[in-house]
């Protein structure tokens, strides 16, 4: 079996990159992720989703530009491909015969 050996480059870091055998800073995991693990199963309590999706609601009936982004994104999805509405606009003034343009209309 291959055991990992501590860093030679003075880091604490094997050639992978990952935190090596001895490394202060790689033990633990993440000091934070108990804090966040007790707000997850906060907001999945029974009723907490709920008020959550009708704040959204509300912060998208005002107008709210990043809730209104957030709605859409998980509603329809990124876009397939995106379109250039500039290449779009020029091939649609190209393509208009001005001669069948009306005149127009003096009040």
């Amino acid at each position: 079996m291959n055991e990992i050996q501590p860093s030679s480059n003075g880091r604490g870091r094997t050639p992978k990159g990952t935190f090596a055998p001895g490394n202060k800073l790689g033990k633990g995991g993440n000091p934070k992720a108990d804090i966040v693990h007790k707000y997850r199963l906060r907001m999945m309590a029974p009723g907490c989703l709920g008020i959550a999706v009708e704040e959204l609601i509300k912060l998208v009936a005002a107008g709210n530009l990043e809730a209104i982004k957030l709605v859409l994104s998980y509603a329809l999805g990124k876009p397939r491909e995106v379109i250039d509405l500039h290449a779009q606009i020029h091939s649609i003034q190209v393509n208009v015969n001005y001669a069948d343009v009306p005149a127009p209309v003096d009040d």
